[in-house]
């Protein structure tokens, strides 16, 4: 059994169980950040979806993954900062 093997055994595992839970949480971190209006918690909720967007440059998936993932992790990114220039101006 060489190394590959066992990369393989773990691509089917992150693929099987982990993908689906770290989309998960990220989904549930997400919702509680839009609705406390919370910065870290929409911060944790990117970088629980990190992996997931790393794991398109190495694996091959199938093409609707590949776009809500995409597709999610810019909506991300696109409410992150919504609420930083939302939280900047009620300071000011």
């Amino acid at each position: 059994m060489g190394g590959n093997v066992f990369f393989e055994i773990f691509i089917f595992w992150y693929m099987a169980i982990i993908i689906w839970l770290v989309s998960g949480f990220s989904i549930i971190f997400f919702i509680i950040a839009l609705i406390k209006k919370s910065q870290i918690l929409m911060g944790i909720s990117l970088a629980l979806m990190l992996p997931n967007i790393l794991l398109l440059f190495f694996q091959e998936l199938e093409p609707i993954l590949i776009f809500l993932f995409i597709v999610w992790f810019a909506l991300q990114i696109f409410m992150l900062f919504r609420l930083c220039k939302h939280m900047n101006v009620n300071t000011a």
